[in-house]
């Protein structure tokens, strides 16, 4: 038979009707002493801060003074944060020393039982609060000489309590002295010495999720005589519980009402803290009941807890999760008993049972536009993210509320405490979105909120894009290369015109001209040996006759230039080195070739080579006139992308002076080879003479 004390029963229903967090509300308020009607007493909760009056003492200042605040109903809260208002008007009229207590009576009284809160935190507008002794605060001294300014001042503090089911807060006034002058008894810097607190307001913030905390605990037998059930889950470590008897194994349990069937996270189960008895610890059986236990009523779910004898040491907790056991995680009643042979067990210090919590989606917005569509797709462009989530059960832990990752963008986990947060829009591609409850015991929960994300790519970036762009650049393609290939038939056309055109003159040349300056000469030859001629006039002929054959021979490299057939590397080769042997033997100058037999078919067009030939009879010419050699060198190669033609003579070198006939070849030889996009250099040798050096570029 399940043993539960009158007193559990009634702690029940409180936590059936507690607040969890949010404004208290008061349902009335009495002082220990009130210097004004019950009216003004009453002002501290009407929720107008700006009474001109409230809670007042005078003229008893010199004595501790009490205000007891009654809830509307029991507070089960971990901290809770107090708000004080002093806007009576009367300057300075703010409490100078004071505390605060909670109390869980039914009927909340002076003589009731009450425990004092822990400051955490506390400030103040136009006032400074200092922490003074243990859990009290004073406010600093105001000097005289401000006494007649009249500003509003507020206090706000968080404190925190142990406490369950908090029936009623408590506002201690304590009396002070002042520094100097006067050094009567207190409660205000006001020169009256009194405070006027016209409103008293309190906010309850729960945070933990722990939902066993003050949850109403029975025991199947006696347990400790000095012990309750209810230690498991007063949320105080330091208090235990053990069965009276010696001798009940199993046949001994705790069970603890959650109020409701939740669907469990994990269970925490506390070791007692002071060393003594950790081995009564040990093969616990857990379980959970989705209804009230009985014959015939099945578990949800169950779990042996260290079935090998083992124990934790002093003050650690055990976490047991679903996999720990076998079943459905969930329930209402939570069932603790042990097969240990240790006599007096199981013993605990503290049970907490924490449920799910799975945040929800509430909004996730695209810049300014909140996606509704299923799966998430952002826009293209989009430059940030704002997404919020909500945790629908209570508590709030008072570290990181929850964490959130972008697989795919941000891998690791961005712990936060806002439940709205903002992030930068990633790179076009497929995300999952994740989001983690925290619990206020440090845990992560198991559950994750999960789904995905699409980004858009701009099309500019889509494959399709790509396609695009490749199969215009393909017709792009198709199209110049068509326009090229017409473009190269019709130059090739045209060349071979020319080509032919170039051929015929060249034809016609040699055998029309060519051939009548040839019998112009010949006869003028005929016509001296024939007829009786003074010797001046045969001279005169001889003289036409010679000039028309250097005519002949001149128009014969004329039709060379001109006759395509010669537009080749080899060609122009070939031609300089004739042309060379040919000038300079008759002048008494030895000319010696340096040259490759065989030459690359590269084609060399007519104005190129019409240009070089005359800036090398041009050089020859400089030699022949100003060298005074004996000897030249011609050299030709084909070097990479360039035809290298080299004059070297052993002469007496180049002159100083700038000015010349000799200087003006040599300007005429570089405007020449310039014209062919080639370079020409002309220096002395260090053994002397001088080198012409032209170098024309090629195209393979």
């Amino acid at each position: 038979m399940l043993r539960r004390r009158p007193v559990l029963i009634l702690l029940f229903c409180s936590v059936a009707s507690c607040s969890i967090a949010g404004p208290v509300v008061f349902k009335s308020v009495k002082a220990t002493f009130q210097s004004g009607s019950p009216e003004h007493l009453s002002n501290t909760i009407d929720g107008n801060k700006s009474n001109p009056h409230g809670w007042s003492v005078s003229p008893r200042q010199a004595e501790k003074q009490s205000a007891i605040f009654c809830t509307t109903t029991p507070i089960n809260a971990d901290t809770v944060e107090f708000t004080l208002y002093f806007s009576s008007g009367t300057p300075n009229s703010s409490l100078a020393e004071f505390a605060f207590q909670a109390t869980t009576d039914p009927v909340p009284t002076l003589t009731g039982r009450w425990e004092a809160t822990q400051i955490v935190r506390f400030s103040s507008s136009n006032a400074t609060l200092e922490a003074r002794a243990v859990n009290r605060l004073r406010a600093r001294e105001t000097p005289e000489n401000s006494a007649g300014e009249i500003r509003a001042i507020s206090y706000s503090i968080t404190v925190r309590t142990s406490l369950r089911n908090i029936t009623g807060f408590r506002l201690d006034a304590f009396p002070v002295r002042r520094s100097s002058g006067n050094r009567e008894s207190i409660m205000s810097w006001n020169p009256t010495g009194d405070f006027v607190l016209t409103e008293f307001r309190a906010e309850a913030v729960t945070l933990t999720t722990n939902v066993a905390l003050g949850a109403p605990v029975g025991a199947s037998h006696s347990v400790e005589a000095s012990m309750s059930p209810d230690a498991l889950t007063d949320g105080r470590p330091a208090t235990l519980v053990h069965p009276q008897d010696s001798n009940l194994g199993a046949a001994f349990y705790y069970e603890i009402d959650l109020g409701t069937v939740r669907a469990l996270d994990h269970l925490s189960l506390r070791q007692r803290s002071d060393g003594w008895d950790n081995d009564r610890f040990s093969r616990l059986i857990i379980q959970l009941y989705d209804r009230e236990p009985g014959p015939d009523v099945v578990p949800m779910w169950k779990a042996n807890h260290r079935a090998d004898g083992s124990y934790p040491a002093a003050g650690e907790v055990d976490v047991l999760r679903s996999r720990d056991g076998e079943g459905s995680f969930r329930g209402r009643y939570l069932r603790i008993s042990s097969d240990n042979p240790i006599p007096k067990s199981p013993q605990l210090a503290e049970v907490e049972a924490y449920e799910i919590r799975t945040p929800e989606l509430v909004s996730f917005c695209a810049d300014d536009r909140c996606l509704t569509e299923t799966p998430l797709t952002v826009p293209p462009r989009t430059r940030g993210l704002l997404i919020t989530v909500r945790i629908p059960q209570n508590g709030t832990p008072p570290d990181y509320i929850f964490r959130w990752r972008l697989v795919g963008y941000r891998n690791e986990w961005q712990p936060t405490h806002d439940l709205a947060f903002d992030t930068p829009s990633p790179p076009a591609g497929s995300y999952t979105f994740e989001a983690q409850a925290a619990h206020s015991d440090g845990t992560w929960d198991a559950t994750i909120l999960t789904f995905p994300v699409n980004v858009r790519a701009p099309f500019t970036q889509t494959l399709g894009f790509r396609w695009l762009m490749a199969a215009s650049a393909l017709l792009f393609g198709v199209l110049l290369t068509r326009s090229l290939t017409r473009r190269r038939i019709a130059l090739l056309e045209a060349r071979s015109a020319l080509a032919e055109e170039r051929t015929r003159i060249a034809r016609d040349m040699h055998d029309e001209v060519g051939a009548r300056l040839a019998q112009l000469a010949l006869s003028q030859d005929i016509f001296a040996q024939e007829y009786a001629l003074p010797e001046a006039a045969r001279e005169s002929l001889r003289q036409l006759s010679r000039t028309a054959r250097q005519v002949v021979a001149s128009m014969d490299e004329v039709v060379w230039t001109v006759d395509p057939r010669n537009d080749t590397l080899a060609s122009t080769a070939e031609f300089l080195a004739q042309y060379s042997t040919t000038y300079l033997e008759p002048l008494k100058i030895r000319c010696r070739l340096v040259a490759p037999i065989d030459w690359p078919a590269i084609d060399v067009g007519a104005q190129v080579r019409h240009e070089l030939i005359l800036a090398f009879k041009e050089a020859l010419q400089n030699i022949v006139k100003h060298a005074h050699s004996t000897e030249v060198v011609l050299t030709m190669a084909c070097q990479p992308q360039q035809f290298l033609v080299r004059l070297a003579d052993n002469g007496r070198g180049l002159a100083h002076q700038t000015q010349g006939t000799g200087h003006d070849g040599l300007r005429n030889i570089a405007a020449r080879i310039a014209t062919t996009g080639g370079v020409s250099s002309v220096k002395n040798q260090p053994t002397g003479g001088t080198v012409v050096e032209i170098r024309i570029p090629l195209v393979r």
